[in-house]
Formats: C-alpha cells, structure tokens, sequence
C-alpha cells in the first residue's frame, strides 16, 4: 500500500476532513490534498507529525511492502522454536531494526527534499490576515467590457493566495447632436425630404436614423407665370377668411385683376375650399377666374353680373350650382358642369347669351326656375345625360307635367327657356 492510500485510510479511520488533518498537523490543506493524491510527499518533520499523530511507525508509512503490524505497540518478534534467544541477542535485534529504520527514513527524506523544495515552505503554511486588491485594470468603454484582476495577498508574508480575473459592463453611448444626410431640396412641386442622423460621440455609431420631409418650396413668378411649373401667379388683394380648421373661404378683396387666380392656400396655410357668395359679383373688369381643385363650394350669386367674364373652371368637387352663379354673365363663352353636380339653382344662368351649348350631366336631378332664362338669346343647344323622367313643378312644388325627351335630340333647350322657364325640373 502506497503512502497516499495509507493517509486516507488513516484520516478516514479518524472521522476527518482533510481540513481536519490539516489543522492538526499544522499544514495547509492543499499540502495534505497533495499528498493524499501522490503529487508530493510530507517532509521528515511533518512525517514524524503524522507518525505520532496516528500512532504508527515511521517504517509502516515509508515501506510500501511494509507487511508488519502498523502500530508501534504491536510490532512483535518472531522467536525460534528451540531455546529463547539470550537477552543481550534481543536487545541487538531491536537496534538493527532501528538502525534500519533510521537509515530508510534518511534516504526518503532526502528525496523528499530534492522533489519537494520548491514546495515545501507552501504546504506547511497557514495564511492569516488576508487582504484584497485591484489589478490589471482595464477601463470599459462604448463598444468593449473593461475588466481588473482581484488579488488576495497575506498581510503577513506578503504572498499572493487567490487571483480572479472579473469583467466591467460595456458603457452608453454618448449621444450627438443630430445631423442631416441624403438631403434632397423641396421645389414648388414637391416635397423635399433628409435623413435625420444620431451618433455616438465616442465610438461614432450610427444610433438613429429618422426620414423626414420638407413642405414644398416657394413658386418663382416671372410675368406671373412661374418659371419652374408654369403656375399662374395668385392675384394679389384677394380676401381670405379663416375657418378656424385649417380651411378658408376667398372674396375678391381689393383686387383688381382682370384674370383673376384663386390659389390653394391662403398667404396664412389655410386650404382655400370655399368662394363667398357673391364673392366677384359686379365686376365688370374680371375676364377669367382660376379656381383651384381644394375649392368644393361657390356661393350664391359669386359671379354674378361680371359681364365681360369669358372664362372660368368648375372643379370636380363641386355638387350644387346655387342660385344666380352666372346670371348677367354675358360675355361667358363655355362652361363644362363636372359629373357629380346635383343641383343647378334658380337663375343660375340665366342672360348667359354668349353660351352656345351646354351639357347636364346624368349626375342632376333638380333644376330650379329659370335656371337657363335667355340662354344664348334661344339659340343654342342643351343636352342632357338622361333625357328620359323629367317632372315639372311650380313654385308651390306642385306637380304640373311630365316631359320625355326619348328623341335624344338637343333641341330640348325651349323648355327650359322659353316653354317652363317659371317651374322647377326634377328627375321622376
């Protein structure tokens, strides 16, 4: 049996830990792990400790082939069988034995000193008074863990016991002020638009990146005409009223335009989607009206009385031509009613004379009195989407006829003119 085996065996005898055995023998418990496990061996101090402290023979922990009794209480001596040996053989006997033992335990000191030395002052000693220190520090930063070496040291002997690497946690970032990129700039007939960039300032990382875009730029007049989209240029003197909601009704103001150009936008934002009533009544100086697309209303009487006006464009958002639109304008030469007009009021245009035809879309169901009194001095042409289901009615909304228009001709102009110029016309 090895040294090591007969440590356990001991220790394991006696209940003990190895931190049990070693505080008994005055050692460290890595000497003790080390020696139990065969990487060392105790030295001649500390094998005589371990002797007297299980009670063996010096020779029973050395020889491995030792196959006497371990204890030193139990070593017998084999006697002859004849006649006892004399006192004085006996005595002789026993000190060859200790010489012998002497002589071994010298020699596996000695290894142990050539194998051991390096090692030796460490397993036997106990370290008390432990402090701890950082080294090796390594500050983190935005894009890499920091880290430090944590030191135990013995306060009294000064040698390092335990070292352990730990690792800092990454820092933020430093945010920079943000900065524009891929800048496109805005026309008058689009939008402009960047990229609005956020980066570290530290390790210059893209952190944010947001797209936004740029309202369209001013038009460029130049003989009121824009040089970039051919945009008339807006009439100025114009009356702008606020809705309150971002939209705004238009009048003529002080303007004294003869083509007048109503634009999307009034001078403060406001979407433009209404003409007054009344609005260019009476103006005799106006020959064309621009109106915008944004407009879905015109008033009463807007453009009544404007006797030279020639030309003008309903848009398409309209859905009621009220009562005295047109009426006086004589000079007016072509109109075109958008499909999705429903109503044509009364007078709406009467005295047009200048009107050479005219086309109700299928879209009408009702026009009122009067609607084309005098138009084109009853010569021109009117022509209907549907020229079926036509009723009549006067002022009290009481029935009065039917008229069918199945001919499909476009002569029907008479009965709105001159035969029933004083009723109201429904779809049936």
């Amino acid at each position: 049996m090895k040294l090591s085996e007969k440590l356990i065996a001991l220790r394991k005898e006696k209940g003990w830990s190895q931190e049990d055995f070693a505080e008994k023998l005055y050692v460290s418990r890595q000497a003790i792990s080390r020696w139990e496990n065969g990487t060392a061996l105790p030295d001649a101090q500390n094998l005589l400790g371990i002797s007297k402290l299980f009670n063996v023979s010096a020779d029973y922990l050395l020889n491995d082939e030792y196959e006497g009794a371990r204890q030193d209480s139990e070593i017998e001596t084999i006697e002859p069988q004849t006649a006892p040996p004399a006192p004085k053989k006996k005595h002789l006997y026993w000190c060859w034995i200790l010489a012998g033992c002497l002589f071994l335990s010298f020699i596996c000191i000695g290894i142990l000193l050539v194998m051991n030395a390096g090692d030796r002052s460490k397993a036997s000693v106990v370290h008390h008074a432990l402090y701890t220190i950082v080294e090796n520090e390594s500050a983190p930063t935005c894009t890499a863990e920091g880290s430090y070496d944590e030191v135990v040291y013995c306060k009294d002997c000064g040698e390092e016991v335990l070292r352990t690497t730990k690792s800092v946690a990454k820092l933020s970032h430093t945010l920079s002020s943000s900065m524009k990129m891929n800048e496109i700039a805005a026309t008058c007939t689009t939008e402009g638009s960047y990229d609005e960039i956020v980066c570290c300032t530290v390790c210059k990382e893209e952190l944010l990146r947001t797209h936004r875009s740029t309202a369209m730029g001013a038009h460029q007049f130049q003989n009121r005409q824009c040089i970039v989209c051919g945009q008339a240029q807006p009439s100025e003197g114009l009356l702008f009223m606020s809705g309150g909601d971002g939209t705004c009704s238009v009048g003529v103001g002080d303007s004294r335009d003869e083509d007048i150009v109503i634009p999307e936008y009034s001078p403060d934002g406001d979407k433009v989607t209404q003409i007054n009533a009344n609005a260019f009544a009476g103006r005799n100086q106006v020959k064309s009206i621009q109106i915008p697309e944004t407009v879905t209303i015109i008033g009463e009487g807007a453009f009544q009385d404007c006797s030279n006006l020639e030309t003008v464009n309903l848009p398409k958002g309209i859905t009621n031509i009220y009562s005295y639109t047109f009426d006086g304008c004589k000079s007016l030469k072509e109109i075109t009613i958008p499909t999705g007009v429903l109503y044509i009021g009364e007078k709406a245009f009467a005295d047009c004379m200048g009107l050479k035809s005219i086309a109700i879309p299928a879209s009408v169901g009702k026009i009122g009195m009067f609607a084309f009194e005098n138009f084109s001095d009853g010569k021109g042409t009117i022509t209907l989407g549907i020229y079926k289901g036509w009723e009549v009615y006067d002022s009290s909304d009481k029935f009065v006829a039917e008229v069918d228009f199945s001919s499909g001709t476009a002569t029907e102009f008479e009965y709105f003119t001159n035969r029933f110029p004083e009723y109201v016309w429904k779809r049936s």
